[in-house]
């Protein structure tokens, strides 16, 4: 991934990584008949029932939200002059470096203060 490709910056995910290890256990999203789909809440239901994990009502939203981005994405992705769907380093600015470790320190401050 980021390693194999110089060009490619990702932002380390310190705040929830276990949503990420969520996220791809539960599935990206679904196949139907029309395409892809995002997965629903009952989805998400049957996998926090099923497996008896304890999920916060925000995080539910934001597993539902990753697939429904992702699969936003993917149809994006299907048309030709489709631009990356990541910041290539040469449009990262210090700027917007330092904005998004903020949003990241404001994300773990709140959780912090829950927990």
């Amino acid at each position: 991934m980021q390693e194999n490709n110089p060009y490619l910056v990702l932002p380390d995910v310190t705040v929830a990584p276990y949503l990420l290890q969520y996220f791809f256990e539960i599935g990206l999203c679904k196949s139907t008949g029309m395409g892809l789909v995002p997965v629903d809440w009952v989805d998400l239901l049957a996998w926090v029932n099923l497996t008896g994990t304890d999920l916060r009502p925000e995080e539910v939203r934001i597993l539902h939200g990753l697939s429904s981005t992702y699969v936003m994405q993917a149809n994006k992705s299907k048309e030709q002059n489709c631009p990356a769907p990541y910041p290539i380093i040469d449009q990262q600015t210090p700027d917007k470096v330092d904005k998004v470790k903020a949003q990241m320190a404001v994300i773990k401050q709140r959780r912090s203060k829950r927990d």
